[in-house]
């Protein structure tokens, strides 16, 4: 995987969400995105890695192979790899429900609706944007500067790099 890639998993049973929500975010992110589709929790739970950027989690699994439910699968998450983001994604919209996976770590709950998938987009196109907004908020500059920083930061590694490679 490219290291510039955003990282995501999805995990959910059901296979026609799954494979549209794939399609959709990678219409959207293009060759900025990887995504791994994962069936089943205990599965998806084996190829978590800390270099997991962001797991879309279903809350409900019905096939009891590993964790029963996403909050069970989001616990372990977040102890095993506490910076891999994880977003409920769940047709459940019990507040209780919703309270309870944020308190265990969840990045955010997303109702499964007819704007499920466009809320997920934001949620990918703000991960993707965190640095610049960490520069604005930290530093005070504008956007422009920002992007005019990290630019400038990143053609320096590369020159770097490429003037202290030895072939």
């Amino acid at each position: 995987m490219d290291k510039q890639q955003l990282n995501v998993f999805i995990a959910d049973e059901d296979k026609i969400m799954t494979t549209a929500l794939h399609d959709d975010l990678k219409k959207q992110f293009g060759s900025g995105i990887s995504i791994t589709v994962y069936n089943d929790a205990k599965t998806c739970l084996e190829h978590i890695d800390d270099n997991t950027h962001l797991v879309i989690l279903a809350y409900d699994f019905k096939k009891k192979t590993g964790p029963s439910n996403g909050l069970e699968l989001l616990k372990i998450i977040k102890k095993t790899h506490p910076l891999t983001e994880v977003v409920i994604h769940s047709s459940n919209d019990d507040m209780r429900v919703v309270l309870r996976s944020i308190r265990a770590g969840a990045r955010g709950y997303v109702v499964k609706e007819t704007d499920s998938f466009s809320r997920i987009r934001a949620i990918v196109r703000r991960r993707f944007t965190e640095p610049i907004r960490k520069i604005i908020t930290e530093f005070g500059v504008n956007k422009f500067i920002a992007v005019f920083v990290i630019t400038f930061v990143l053609m320096g590694i590369l020159v770097y790099i490429a003037v202290n490679k030895r072939f």
